[in-house]
């Protein structure tokens, strides 16, 4: 939803004539003076008054993306709104690529250069700064314009693409990949939102399409693409004769032989075209001579937003890029008179005067007025409604939209508690146009109207635009005195996501009736013709060959990866012994659970009220934008609160997603039906992290919230142990000491315990006997599988938040040697946006050492220790004067790894981060990246350090798996294995790795079906329906050539379970493929005949010669004549088999038999619905 109808409808008369006079007047600078909330709403009011397009220059990247966010809201669609990204990555590391960035960079400079479009461009400092490709070479370069129609063969575009710096893959999955299909070309373009398929027939275009990167299926047919390099700098835009120029200037003379060899023979590679782009950004300087402002030419007008600011950060990034130069220098890691890739402010500065005409956006105007203009714009901060009455908030709300109002104001309101400002603004003599979020109409904007949008942003304005009117912009900061984080992410491409079901050579899987084996190849078996098998090799090196369109049979293992699953023994009772265990063990789990549900049905619970004004007045004062997950959750345990049963819920949520949040609303529900709530957390710091969170969240109410841990002392305790007995206490934070015997609660209503599977037995235990007495909710940053979630519908109560906050960001993961310059820019760098940092040191002995050794290597900032054997004094102290960012690093041990909070502290560094788990790995980076600021995640080794196989595992691991939520990714399944254990006990963690966690969770659904409704709802998984017609369905690799694309389309058309399903993919493939040969539209067929099979309890469908013959799992022979009469044609029937003649060809035989098993299912069903 964006504003943009508003600047069009309002009249801004004597606003526009200024505007119009002075851009088109050949002015020096245009110096504007705007307060800060309304800056986004006067550049769009700027892009809508000019014919140009506009390049806005900010100080940080924190502003550039904040308007980014906001920019979109004021405009349409017509003008684009792009932003010019910084690359993430240390001057001279080739430790780490920042490969994102440089494509969305590449995207960026095509559309400046492109025109096609009115745009905004956006740039911080550091972006700006850092130097790009040869606008010369740029325009010369033969990038890629197509259109329907174009005379262009496959094999020439095929070569662009590939010159341009395209790679080919079986599949489109991210930008910069191409993937060739016979007479289809997908490519995702560096400077398109999604990937396009362009069809060929003969040498001409015939088609261009979106298409989504996931379901890999078109959206749109489009008339026209532009396809520009992927990155800043591919082979085909580099001027050898400069690059030559440059590398002869450089004096070795600071380098050892070795270096001297290594930059020889890159050098070489630079000029053959060789040079992986990993290495590409540390030669940056060597063939980048331009930088953006070089790209913004006439068509533009630039904007500079708080010169001052923008000259100070640039001499900062320099003087910074410099001294890490130098160093490199003096230790011989880069040769003297490097060339630079970043521009110095004077070169900046230079570059920015050759701009005649500049808006200059300014707090203070300059004392030099020569050929400037100056307009201060009457503009205002809204002051914010901090008197909100908490027992009639809408009325609050009311008088400060009367306080706001009048005849000469235009006013809008934006909110996202739309139905409480809508009832507020009942009454009112003003008129009121509202606008729900998709809503299509246009409202008003007259003076003297109110329009309601439910939306967001971040805090409103008050702006003259003229003697007469005046524009004001109320949100829910004005409202109600809630400043939301602004998500202030940039647009997200269209990315692929991991599918980690999908079969590979090497993939260890399970077969329904054979076990545990590994895949090994594709191959072909004697006798067999053509046809392809999938080779499985079980215990002692046996095999079997399967054929591949069988392969529903068998779906990879989910289960640990280390140790690797043992392989099964073919022919023996192994597998159904191993089975027939896992089997009992998911009888007696459902059992325990289903005796629990069933003790809890039958004692009467406490019962919560409806929500009241105060909960709504809580909810609304969150600083964040819910998700859906934390939505659908919230009402869910609500409901559970509101019955009379005792909850019992597990939430599930990756780091960050928002679970305390979730607890806190559910504490106050409870707190305001008169109980008590108790938190049980593993550590004493996170239960101090949690104290300042309740308190702080349920400050305006009259709610009193201790803790118990061993941060307090006697006295202290004392009093809280007897606020809990009397009453007087409504919310208790504890470690396990809540759980001692002298602790007693006066009404206890709800137990709140995060992370459980970290308590010991008896905590353990103590809480199973609370379980049915008491609402429970537990909490873990593990993730459940879905599989799981699934078999444990309806007797374990289960929330998952999967969707992380729009404000979140990915966090950089970085592993490397440890390294003293990478340490100290580091830390500095986040000192210079005024951030935090942790340095994880997990060895108490030392620990002082590595605060002394970074207290001389940065000797800027302030750094302290703390760990959990200090006494509770200095713990509580260095804990609360890092949360009160007293001090910028805190070198500590694990003791944050769980659950700490603190947005400011946005990168940490782990030293010796090969000897930690993954699971510890993970969740110490959990403890950045919790705002909306990019994060850091450094993972150190020690120098020459030799590292295990398996610690090698763990850290590819953990920088494959950065995207937000990951933790139910491919590389985290060892955290989901522990995740189902910690739900439902450890024991079961050893029988989901016997057999995998898709057969486990197929035989506890069995278990649970069993035992709530009786024995004729057990069905065996094991049987299969045999289909033999000796018909070729084989996909032909002339078809789909690459192996994976293959098993990966098997898999999709055999896993179907819908006719409908099966239709609709018949279009995918010829969407996604082309023209579907026979063999592909049997298989397709062959799948629906299994559905049918199932579905009528056919066990076997068999061809012999011109006959078929069907096998029914139960006797027919009372329904023969029946059968005859319906399908009209001569036709064998026996006890439980018919025999039919069928001389089709394979493909038209196949639909036939598909036509006559419909026809049984109807009869099936008709004959059911008759008794």
């Amino acid at each position: 939803m964006n504003y943009s109808n508003l600047l069009k409808k309002i009249s801004l008369k004597e606003y526009d004539s200024f505007l119009n006079s002075n851009l088109s007047t050949n002015f020096s600078d245009f110096w504007i003076n705007v307060t800060d909330n309304a800056l986004s709403f006067l550049i769009s009011v700027l892009s809508e008054r000019t014919k140009k397009s506009l390049f806005v220059l900010t100080p940080y990247p924190e502003q550039s993306l904040f308007l980014h966010q906001h920019l979109t809201k004021w405009l349409d669609d017509s003008i684009k709104v792009l932003r010019f990204p910084e690359i993430n990555i240390s001057p001279f590391d080739v430790s780490k690529t920042d490969v994102l960035s440089s494509m969305n960079r590449a995207g960026i400079l095509a559309n400046i250069k492109n025109k096609n479009q009115k745009s905004i461009i956006l740039s911080s400092t550091l972006a700006a700064s850092e130097k790009t490709m040869n606008l010369e070479l740029f325009e010369s370069n033969d990038h890629l314009k197509l259109k329907k129609g174009q005379v262009l063969s496959l094999s020439d575009f095929t070569k662009k693409l590939v010159k341009l710096g395209y790679d080919i893959f079986p599949y489109v999955l991210e930008p910069g990949n191409i993937a060739i299909r016979g007479s289809i070309v997908d490519v995702f373009p560096s400077n398109l939102k999604n990937p396009i398929r362009v069809e060929f027939f003969d040498n001409q275009i015939e088609s261009i399409r979106n298409f989504d990167v996931n379901t890999q299926i078109s959206i749109e047919i489009i008339k026209e693409a532009f396809i520009f390099s992927r990155f800043e700098a591919p082979t085909a835009l580099i001027d050898e004769k400069l690059l030559e120029k440059k590398i002869s200037k450089c004096d070795f003379s600071n380098c050892d032989i070795s270096t001297l060899e290594h930059y020889q023979s890159d050098f070489a590679k630079i000029i053959s075209g060789q040079l992986s782009y990993k290495e590409y950004f540390k030669y940056g300087g060597f063939f980048n001579d331009n930088s953006i402002f070089d790209y913004i030419d006439s068509d533009y007008l630039l904007i500079l937003l708080r010169p001052s600011e923008i000259e100070n950060v640039c001499k900062q990034v320099f003087s910074r890029f410099l001294e890490i130069k130098s160093r490199k220098e003096k230790e011989g890691e880069i040769p003297l008179k490097y060339p630079d890739n970043r521009l110095s402010w004077n070169e900046i500065e230079e570059k920015l005067n050759k701009h005649k005409r500049k808006v200059v956006i300014s707090p203070r105007f300059p004392t030099n007025k020569k050929d400037r203009i100056f307009e201060k714009i009457n503009s205002k901060v809204i002051p914010i409604n901090y008197d909100v009455n908490l027992n009639d908030p809408l009325n609050s709300v009311r008088e400060k939209i009367s306080s706001e109002m009048n005849s000469s104001v235009i006013l809008l309101i934006v909110t996202l508690n739309y139905a409480r400002v809508l009832e507020a603004l009942k009454g009112m003599e003003y008129q009121i146009d509202e606008e729900k979020s998709q809503s299509k109409n246009i409202p008003s904007f007259e003076q003297g109207s109110i329009t309601l949008k439910e939306d967001y942003l971040r805090e409103g304005f008050e702006i003259r635009i003229s003697k007469e009117k005046t524009l004001k912009v109320l949100t829910d900061y004005e409202l109600f005195g809630v400043k939301r984080k602004t998500t202030i992410i940039e647009e997200k491409r269209n990315k692929k996501k991991l599918d980690f079901n999908l079969l590979m050579p090497g993939s260890y899987v399970v077969h329904q009736k054979h076990g545990i084996g590994k895949f090994l190849k594709i191959t072909k078996v004697k006798n067999q013709g053509d046809r392809e098998f999938l080779e499985i090799e079980y215990a002692s090196q046996d095999r079997i060959f399967l054929p591949v369109d069988e392969i529903y049979q068998i779906e990879k293992y989910l289960g640990p990866s280390h140790p690797q699953p043992k392989l099964t023994r073919l022919g023996g009772n192994y597998w159904k012994k191993a089975k027939l265990s896992a089997k009992h063990s998911t009888e007696e789990l459902a059992s325990d659970l289903l005796s629990l549900q069933s003790s809890r049905m039958k004692v009467k619970g406490l019962k919560c009220d409806k929500d009241t004004v105060w909960q709504n007045a809580l909810e609304s004062s969150f600083p964040f934008i819910e998700t859906e997950d934390q939505v659908k959750t919230l009402e869910e345990i609500k409901k559970d609160l509101e019955k009379n049963v005792p909850m019992d819920r597990v939430l599930c949520g990756d780091v960050g997603f928002g679970k305390t949040e979730i607890a806190v609303r559910a504490s106050f529900k409870v707190i305001q039906s008169g109980r008590q709530v108790a938190i049980l957390v593993p550590t004493t710091v996170l239960a101090e992290q949690h104290f300042h969170t309740f308190t702080e969240r349920l400050k305006p109410f009259p709610v009193k919230v201790s803790s118990l841990s061993r941060f307090l002392k006697g006295s202290e305790e004392t009093k809280v142990l007897k606020g809990l007995s009397s009453g007087s206490l409504d919310l208790c934070i504890g470690t396990h000491r809540l759980l001692q015997r002298d602790v007693s609660f006066n009404n206890l209503g709800l137990i709140i315990i995060d992370e459980e599977h970290r308590f010991g037995v008896k905590a353990k235990e103590q809480l199973k006997k609370l379980r049915v007495q008491v609402d429970i909710l537990s909490m873990t940053a593990t993730p459940i599988p879905r599989t799981l979630n699934l078999a444990l519908s309806g007797i374990r109560d289960l929330s998952s938040l999967q969707i992380p906050p729009d404000e979140r960001v990915p966090v950089e993961t970085f592993v490397m040697d440890e390294e003293d310059l990478v340490i100290r820019e580091a830390i500095l760098r986040e000192r210079d946006r005024n951030g935090q940092v942790f340095v994880v040191h997990n060895r108490i002995h030392d620990i002082q050492n590595i605060e002394n050794r970074l207290s001389k290597l940065i000797p800027e900032v302030e750094i302290r220790f703390a760990h959990g054997r200090m006494s509770e004094e200095n713990l509580r102290e260095i804990m609360n004067d890092f949360t009160q960012e007293k001090f910028e690093v805190l070198v500590c041990t694990t003791i944050i790894e769980s659950g700490i909070d603190l947005p400011n502290v946005n990168t940490i560094i782990v030293f010796k981060a090969d000897q930690f788990g993954l699971a510890q790995l993970y969740q110490l980076r959990g403890r950045v990246g919790r705002s909306e600021k990019q994060a850091y995640a450094y993972f150190l080794l020690s120098p020459g350090s030799k590292l295990t196989l398996k610690a090698e595992q763990r850290l590819e691991a953990i920088m494959s798996a950065t995207e937000l939520g990951s933790g139910v990714e491919l590389a985290m399944r060892d955290m989901e294995i522990r995740g189902a254990g910690n739900v439902l006990g450890a024991e079961q963690s050893g029988f989901i790795s016997l057999v995998g966690m898709n057969m486990y969770s197929k035989l506890l659904n069995q278990s649970v079906k069993k035992l709530k409704f009786g024995e004729e709802f057990y069905s065996d998984e094991d049987q299969n329906i045999l289909i033999d017609l000796d018909i070729n369905s084989d996909i032909p690799n002339t078809y789909i050539p690459d192996l994976s694309a293959r098993l990966s389309l098997y898999q999709t058309i055999l896993g179907k379970n819908s006719i409908e399903d099966l239709e609709i993919i018949e279009e995918e493939i010829l969407d996604r493929f082309g023209v579907l040969p026979d063999p592909v539209k049997i298989l397709i067929e062959k799948s629906k005949m299994r559905l049918y099979c199932k579905e009528i309890d056919i066990i076997s469908v068999k061809k012999n010669g011109d006959f078929f013959s069907l096998r029914f799992n139960y006797s027919i022979s009372s329904i023969k004549n029946i059968i005859r009469d319906l399908l009209d044609q001569e036709v064998h029937i026996g006890y439980s088999h018919i025999k039919i003649e069928n001389k089709l060809s394979d493909l038209k035989f196949v639909k036939n038999m598909n036509e006559i098993l419909k026809k049984l299912l109807d009869l099936k069903s008709r004959l059911i619905n008759a008794f």
